[in-house]
């Protein structure tokens, strides 16, 4: 009864909070947290900030990411090192499909803040998918009580300091959850070999809705949909690996160019078609060469042309998880009496993170393919030079 005359009922509950909680620090002492197994995700943060010791008290929960991980293995590491400076704004991110299942942090009493590591794991076909970022989790000097939706993990933490408070406020960034397994498994009972078929026609829309009920519960429809797309369509590649194709016949050019980006990954899948380039091409005999290096360097600009009458039948790339980028060669062929006349550049046939699908005019060949790199979408957008092609009558010199 004493405490109730000297300290307003209001501290009295406060102080009840803080002893009451499973926290893991006490005030301007270091967090230490990771989940008791590698397939949870941190679902809830939950803080409070004292003004005394100018810092915050933490209690995490974590849950299953779900997806059927049971006796799943995951790959987890700690942040090398701090991942933001005193008073200054945090931006962390976990890499590829990661999911944040640790963290640790250490207060510094000069600055009154703290700086942040983070546990990040990855489970080989758990893909994070349709992220968000959270609004603020908390206002300065208030207490933090975040919970992660059903069906959802976390990704990353994005924070920053004010002198005037001594605190730090939180926003994190979240993400649907997709197993590939699952992916294929839906995605098998499609007719249609194009996301365009699927979409014109409500039947098998309804079709893919009944073979993916678990996917239509936690993600919305349009990702459905389009995912569908991702497994139904004829990659040549998986994320993160070679690409390497090249047309059936030697006097074909690429005539389609497909892909979709995924932002954990942070690369493409890519789908070709060819066509023959026409003017009764049968019978001819084409002169075909692989570019001798990579036409591009990681994050710079690619700019390339099939020399004087050549046309691109095919493509070889890797991917450099480092810089989350591609570097290319092609494949050009020529045949000696057919020219490439009134060659043109098209416009960007994507956007970033974007899907691309670029289907060449009818009487064309494709000559070159420019592209560009953004490190902040950590992806390429292209542009390809197309002509017109023209027989002639006498077989003109093949540089």
């Amino acid at each position: 009864m004493f405490n109730f005359h000297v300290l307003p009922f209001v501290t009295v509950v406060g102080l009840c909070q803080v002893v009451t909680g499973s926290y893991v620090n006490n005030f301007d002492q270091r967090v230490e947290f990771k989940c008791t197994k590698d397939t949870q995700t941190i679902s809830r943060v939950h803080s409070v900030h004292d003004n005394g010791a100018e810092d915050r008290r933490f209690e995490f929960e974590c849950r299953e990411i779900g997806m059927d991980t049971e006796g799943t293995s995951a790959s987890c590491a700690w942040s090398a090192n701090y991942e933001n400076q005193l008073d200054k704004p945090l931006d962390f991110e976990c890499g590829h499909n990661g999911f944040i299942n640790g963290m640790i942090s250490e207060h510094d009493n000069g600055a009154e803040d703290r700086r942040w590591k983070f546990r990040c794991c990855r489970i080989t076909d758990i893909h994070m998918i349709d992220c968000d970022l959270t609004t603020w989790t908390n206002d300065f000097d208030k207490p933090q009580d975040y919970r992660l939706p059903s069906g959802m993990a976390m990704k990353s933490v994005f924070s920053e300091h004010d002198n005037g408070a001594e605190d730090r406020r939180y926003r994190y960034e979240i993400c649907n959850i997709l197993r590939s397994s699952y992916l294929v498994y839906f995605c098998t009972g499609l007719d249609h070999g194009s996301i365009s078929e699927c979409l014109d026609d409500n039947e098998s829309l309804v079709m893919t809705m009944t073979h993916c009920l678990f996917c239509i519960h936690v993600l919305p429809l349009v990702t459905v949909v389009g995912l569908c797309q991702l497994a139904a369509g004829n990659y040549v590649n998986d994320f993160d690996q070679p690409v390497n194709f090249k047309c059936t016949k030697d006097t074909q050019t690429i005539s389609r160019v497909h892909s979709v980006h995924d932002n954990g990954a942070e690369d493409r899948r890519f789908e070709f078609e060819c066509r023959d380039i026409g003017h009764e091409t049968d019978g001819s005999s084409a002169s075909c060469a692989w570019s001798a290096n990579y036409e591009n360097q990681l994050d710079q600009p690619l700019d390339f042309v099939c020399h004087l009458n050549g046309f691109i039948n095919g493509m070889i790339s890797i991917h450099d998880n480092g810089a989350e980028d591609r570097r290319w060669k092609f494949l050009c062929c020529k045949i000696p009496d057919i020219h490439m006349e009134d060659c043109d550049l098209t416009t960007w046939t994507n956007d970033l993170d974007k899907p691309q699908d670029y289907t060449l005019p009818s009487g064309k060949a494709m000559k070159g393919v420019f592209s560009e790199h953004d490190n902040g979408a950590e992806d390429r957008r292209y542009r390809y030079e197309i002509c017109n092609i023209v027989r002639s009558s006498t077989d003109p010199a093949i540089g």
